[in-house]
């Protein structure tokens, strides 16, 4: 019966899939996306605040492990499906419209942000390509539970994935080879170790997601005197980098009492967006109050100015081995418990659960010539010096959405020729 209706949903929303395709080339922002950009932003503030991490630098996707919950969403009922749709801000969307609206954000990166369709569509890019965007969604799940094809039917037509069977009882080691060689692959050799652990016997279904991004600045800096954040004489130092009298957005909330400035990456649609808390101290005050609006109102009342900029480089490598205790915080705790959750839609197995939810995230952020000379004065000799811990977004200009987020700690002193020459795994 759960198969059937399935097909169903897939039936009934078949005809406006067909109709947002046959646009062709072109790709149009709905309010549908824009609201789903929203929604995955406050979700991926939700969980940065469940994570609690204090003394560490962080990164995350919410757009990876929204739809990776997404995906689950397609093949769960009840309560189970209820916490999810609450947990992702999916209030006031039909379900059809939340699929739709996640395929079409996909190809929506995909046609705005070349190297993103090698992973989502399959498609080649050139390796000169200032900004890289590649972003993995993968489902497992232990190969003698059986999955309806109705279900990999529509995960396939709205996410282009399928749940991935693998042998996590007599197979273990060799599933977990064969996980991390795909995204080591699919990430030029950058999350070379998702999975750092061999998946328990007893593991049902792995949620595993990525993002590789590496992003070129439309700015010209140029390297300033070693520094170390205010408060951490501790730390080792770091380069600044440092344009003068730059074109940027910049502005002031008082709320969250934070400075924000955004630097655009080559391309414009694509850009970085800083918050500094204006008290050294305030780092805490400012993880509390943001919010998805609260960003959305910083970013559009920011004016562009001239101003004198420094900041640290930022690369950040991190893997979130289990996202389980965060998630329990927002209210997913039935589809982590055996006999709860309820994934019919996806398999007749009535313990089926999600074991286990994984991310990786990396972040390049790379100083580069831009189009600003730098010859006009500064207005009121405005100076924005990234010198203490700070929150950082990688905001997608066209839909709204927060592609990467996460926050600056413990900047990094390698320069980037060393990245750049770092051995990459061959396909």
């Amino acid at each position: 019966m759960n198969s059937l209706l399935l097909l169903a949903s897939f039936l009934t929303s078949l005809l406006p899939w067909c109709l947002c395709q046959a646009g062709g080339g072109s790709q149009t922002v709905t309010f549908t996306m824009r609201k789903m950009a929203f929604s995955t932003n406050q979700f991926g503030i939700d969980l940065y605040r469940a994570l609690n991490v204090t003394d560490e630098n962080v990164a995350l996707c919410p757009f990876c492990i929204g739809s990776s919950l997404a995906m689950v969403l397609l093949g769960a009922e009840g309560s189970t499906a209820m916490a999810l749709r609450q947990a992702l801000y999916l209030w006031g969307l039909h379900p059809q419209e939340v699929h739709l609206a996640y395929h079409d954000l996909i190809s929506h990166l995909g046609l705005n942000l070349t190297p993103l369709d090698e992973v989502f569509l399959g498609a080649k890019r050139s390796h000169g390509d200032d900004n890289v965007l590649k972003i993995i969604d993968n489902i497992y799940i232990q190969r003698h539970f059986a999955v309806h094809f109705p279900y990999q039917f529509l995960l396939n037509r709205y996410y282009n994935t399928s749940v991935y069977p693998l042998d996590f009882v007599m197979n273990a080691e060799q599933s977990t080879r064969y996980i991390n060689l795909f995204f080591e692959r699919n990430t030029e050799g950058r999350v070379p170790h998702i999975l750092s652990q061999v998946p328990s016997p007893s593991t049902n279904l792995l949620l595993l997601s990525a993002i590789y991004f590496r992003g070129t600045l439309d700015m010209n800096m140029a390297q300033v005197e070693e520094s170390r954040f205010v408060g951490r004489a501790g730390d080792d130092p770091f380069v600044m980098l440092e344009a003068r009298k730059a074109r940027v957005r910049y502005g002031v909330h008082e709320y969250l009492n934070c400075t924000a400035v955004e630097v655009p990456f080559r391309g414009g649609l694509i850009s970085l967006v800083a918050l500094l808390p204006n008290d050294p101290e305030g780092m805490a005050m400012l993880e509390t109050r943001i919010s998805a609006q609260r960003l959305t109102d910083i970013i559009n009342s920011m004016q562009v100015k001239r101003v004198n900029f420094q900041m640290p480089r930022i690369s950040v490598k991190k893997t979130h081995g289990n996202l389980t205790k965060a998630l329990f915080n927002l209210g997913l705790v039935d589809l982590f418990t055996p006999g709860y959750a309820n994934l019919f839609g996806i398999s007749n197995f009535g313990w089926l659960h999600v074991t286990n939810v994984t991310h990786a995230a990396y972040v390049e952020v790379r100083e580069g010539p831009g189009s600003s000379s730098g010859a006009d004065k500064a207005d009121n000799d405005i100076s924005v010096i990234l010198d203490r811990p700070f929150l950082w977004f990688i905001m997608d200009n066209v839909a709204g959405l927060a592609i990467a987020m996460g926050k600056m700690v413990k900047p990094s002193e390698e320069p980037w020729a060393d990245f750049a020459n770092a051995p990459r795994q061959s396909s």
